[in-house]
């Protein structure tokens, strides 16, 4: 059965159940198909083609959960655009991309982003779930000469990378990738099939943005499986737990600055009771804020590690690893996945490594490739098949001769308890040719640290020449929609006093 087929069968098996948890407001499947099939038909009124990639503004509202599942019982192609960067941005990569339609709610279609998507002879959609479902924007209302942008046969959405280190790439995923994924997430999920798979009582909780790989991801897999989404504007600690306590939630999923967020807000331990494990990813998880996680909730933190591109996880903890080897390796990554093969080489020649010697990743699976490929990861691997991320070789910063790992200076820099977050970055250096600085993010309501302190905490834990050679401190740091730390702002916010290594 095609995906648009399946996901028709899913919602029309009932249509008065809640699909959509919104704050103090439901919405059901009709309610979803309603919106979809008015956009679709103005889409095909239009002219957008099957197959066509769909401009989806992927603001975490339920209208653009009605207008992804649109696109796809349309057998179109959801293209996430990110709605919170500036407008003017917006409207260029709406220009630059060349869609045939782009569909986003009200707050999305300000004049500069409607004179973007005219330029690009885009037709313009305006979805609701209230009395209008779909409209076309004034001015949008036909498509213009083109060409327009194609993704290739087959390709039901692109996932976005997380933009942390450049601007995002965008990942396409053809349908039989997607429901590999789907069959391989109903196995662990043990999703019910069938006439009562929109009866599923326990909800998916949409925390991350729609528009990162994850979050698209996981909304669509709620769809795919008929389960109910409870979905959050923006994360806030405090209202989890609340979502946690409510619907008796067994397995969450907070990346690790939420986790932070969760120690900061500390709510009781009482509304956590449900859960059996909290996943974490996408980013690397600070070892102290886990055990502090686990000790003060008595609940296992279960990371994994994957990209865009290999879509969905390559290695992770399960709970029986971590009934077993929880206190042996606790900065491991987790296990590799059963269908994932992985070597560990040298990133200039090649070779292979011994098991225990760090070096550059690859990686095969059937699930994304029949060929070995070579991430930008520096990792290590254990005779458990266990992996262990060292940071990314394309960050690694070369100071004389010795290798520096941004991360591991950043892991230092977060044991004071002043600082929340920290990032490393390169500097040129006409003698040693980089040099390493640091940008930590204040702990709010903590002294704030002295540069002095945190470079003696680096020379302490670390060999000398990991030691930053300026430490600036400042009140937040710029984060990515996924709530990573993004590099590239970072550069961008100090570029007047330093020349970053490239």
């Amino acid at each position: 059965m095609s995906l648009k087929d399946h996901l028709r069968q899913v919602s029309e098996i009932d249509g008065g159940a809640v699909e959509i948890y919104f704050g103090d407001t439901t919405y059901s499947w009709a309610q979803l198909r309603r919106t979809a099939d008015a956009m679709n038909g103005l889409l095909d009124a239009a002219g957008v083609p099957a197959g066509a990639p769909v401009g989806w503004i992927a603001r975490n509202h339920p209208a653009m959960a009605a207008a992804a599942l649109g696109i796809l019982l349309g057998g179109r192609s959801i293209s996430p655009l990110n709605p919170l960067q500036p407008a003017a941005r917006l409207s260029a990569e709406i220009g630059k991309l060349k869609f045939g339609a782009v569909v986003g709610v009200e707050a999305d279609w300000p004049q500069i982003v409607v004179a973007g998507a005219k330029e690009a002879g885009s037709v313009g959609l305006l979805v609701s779930l209230e009395a209008e479902p779909a409209a076309l924007v004034a001015g949008l209302e036909r498509p213009g000469a083109g060409p327009f942008r194609e993704v290739g046969a087959n390709v039901v959405m692109e996932r976005m990378s997380s933009g942390t280190t450049g601007d995002p790439k965008r990942i396409p995923v053809t349908e039989d990738v997607f429901e590999t994924s789907m069959e391989m997430a109903k196995r662990s999920d043990k999703a019910p099939t069938g006439p009562d798979i929109s009866l599923k009582k326990s909800p998916g909780v949409q925390v991350g943005p729609f528009g990162h790989a994850a979050g698209i991801f996981h909304l669509v897999m709620c769809l795919h499986h008929g389960r109910p989404i409870v979905l959050f504007e923006k994360f806030d600690a405090r209202h989890w737990a609340d979502v946690v306590e409510r619907f008796g939630i067994k397995a969450g999923s907070l990346v690790p600055s939420m986790i932070n967020m969760m120690l900061e807000a500390d709510p009781p331990k009482e509304k956590l009771k449900s859960l059996l494990c909290v996943r974490s990813g996408t980013a690397p998880l600070d070892p102290a804020a886990k055990a502090e996680f686990e000790r003060r909730y008595d609940i296992p933190v279960l990371t994994e590690y994957g990209a865009s591109e290999f879509m969905g996880g390559v290695a992770g903890w399960t709970l029986g690893d971590h009934q077993k080897y929880a206190k042996a390796k606790p900065t491991a990554a987790g296990r590799l996945r059963p269908d994932v093969q992985a070597r560990i080489i040298d990133g200039e020649t090649g070779e292979d490594l011994a098991l225990g010697a760090t070096g550059v990743l690859v990686l095969k699976s059937d699930r994304w490739s029949p060929d070995w490929i070579r991430t930008t990861d520096l990792a290590s691997l254990d005779a458990d098949g266990f992996i262990y991320i060292h940071g990314r070789a394309d960050e690694a910063i070369i100071r004389g001769g010795f290798k520096i790992l941004p991360e591991k200076v950043a892991e230092v820099l977060r044991m004071h308890p002043g600082v929340r977050d920290a990032s490393v970055l390169a500097i040129k250096d006409a003698r040693l040719g980089q040099a390493p600085i640091a940008v930590v993010e204040h702990f709010p309501g903590a002294p704030r640290p002295t540069v002095e302190e945190l470079q003696a905490l680096v020379r302490e834990n670390m060999p000398a020449y990991n030691v930053p050679v300026a430490i600036e401190i400042v009140d937040e740091l710029p984060r990515t929609p996924s709530l990573k730390v993004a590099r590239p702002a970072v550069r961008e916010r100090f570029s007047d006093k330093y020349a970053f290594a490239v």
